[in-house]
């Protein structure tokens, strides 16, 4: 009966397997068997309906492996002893705003609901089913349409956060890494909403017939407008910041790109705007500089700095004549392949 109610639910996740195409796709089946070299062990747990138990035999003999962190990557809710089976306990994702959506499926609501965000987190698993002790914590943007794009987009996110948190724990040490933890996990956590379930079959029909309305929509007004990132500047001889943005005057790109994130350096009486230049049919950032003389005249971009994956947010170093690119989000230090005033940069 609970099937028939969600028939149209599982067979719209059909129709977006077919029709939203993602790559790599983050729900395609893997053997782990062939990912990790280590031993097996092979448990059947006692189930109820909603929660799984791991045996007393089994329990022995995982304790003699002396696991430092288990990753759970399927069962139900676990309980009992395993959830301290391991030194560091067990790590589990939630994938969804543990303050906002708890049940599920995951990366539905947001987008039915037209969410703005969708977050996810790694805790340590506890008994209490909604109260893990929380590791880590991401927020991204929510697709607006596509629940299998939505899905592929923030699952892919969330597997840079075990091997950070394992990096930490290795760096810092069982105390100090254990003692943030605890910090960030000291105010009690309060849920308001409801508890989420599968959308309903009537239920589900309103909603995509809302968001797909709302997205040809959007698809006209775009036919007649354009919305596009600029940059702003002005060039102000007082050291006061101006808090008039119409006082200030436009750097348009072409309709092709955008310009983000500008970084300035001043040398030899010239501004020297460094930026994330977005080809939007490469789908990659570049790191471009755009030159300015001291009444407001300037250049167009010139490439400084192009690799083969995504570059962006131009933090610039010096060190001594020599100019360097940092991005916090790609952790890399390249040098700058230009020139100014006659010196490397």
């Amino acid at each position: 009966m609970e099937t028939q109610k969600r028939l149209f639910f599982l067979a719209y996740l059909k129709f977006e397997n077919r029709v939203f195409k993602v790559s790599p796709d983050a729900f395609a089946e893997k053997n782990l068997k062939e990912l990790l070299n280590c031993a097996v062990l092979e448990v059947v747990p006692k189930q109820t309906r909603f929660s799984d138990r791991i045996i007393k035999e089994d329990l022995e003999i995982i304790k003699e492996h002396h696991i430092d962190v288990f990753i759970r990557g399927g069962f139900n809710i676990l309980r009992g002893a395993i959830l301290k089976s391991a030194k560091y306990r067990i790590w589990s994702y939630h994938h969804g705003d543990n303050n906002v959506n708890r049940g599920g499926p995951a990366g539905v609501w947001e987008v039915l609901e037209n969410w703005k965000e969708i977050g996810v987190i790694l805790q340590i698993l506890t008994e209490n089913l909604d109260g893990g002790i929380k590791l880590y914590e991401s927020f991204s943007s929510t697709d607006y349409l596509s629940i299998k794009r939505n899905r592929n987009e923030f699952y892919w996110k969330a597997i840079s956060f075990i091997p950070r948190k394992l990096r930490e724990l290795h760096r810092d040490g069982e105390e100090k890494f254990f003692q943030k933890i605890n910090e960030r996990n000291a105010a009690p956590q309060f849920y308001y909403n409801r508890l989420f379930k599968g959308p309903g079959n009537l239920q589900l029909l309103k909603y995509i017939v809302r968001n797909y309305w709302n997205a040809f929509k959007v698809k006209i007004v775009r036919q007649f407008y354009f919305n596009q990132w600029i940059l702003l500047f002005k060039i102000e001889k007082r050291k006061e910041i101006s808090q008039s943005f119409f006082r200030f005057k436009r750097i348009l790109p072409p309709k092709d790109r955008l310009w983000a994130d500008p970084f300035v350096v001043f040398r030899d009486n010239k501004y020297f705007l460094f930026i994330e230049e977005y080809l939007y049919k490469e789908n990659k950032g570049k790191i471009a500089v755009i030159e300015m003389d001291d009444a407001g005249n300037f250049e167009k971009p010139q490439l400084v700095l192009e690799k083969e994956y995504h570059l962006s947010y131009p933090f610039i170093i010096q060190d001594d004549n020599e100019y360097y690119y940092n991005s916090p989000k790609n952790r890399r230090i390249k040098q700058l392949n230009c020139i100014i005033a006659g010196n490397s940069l």
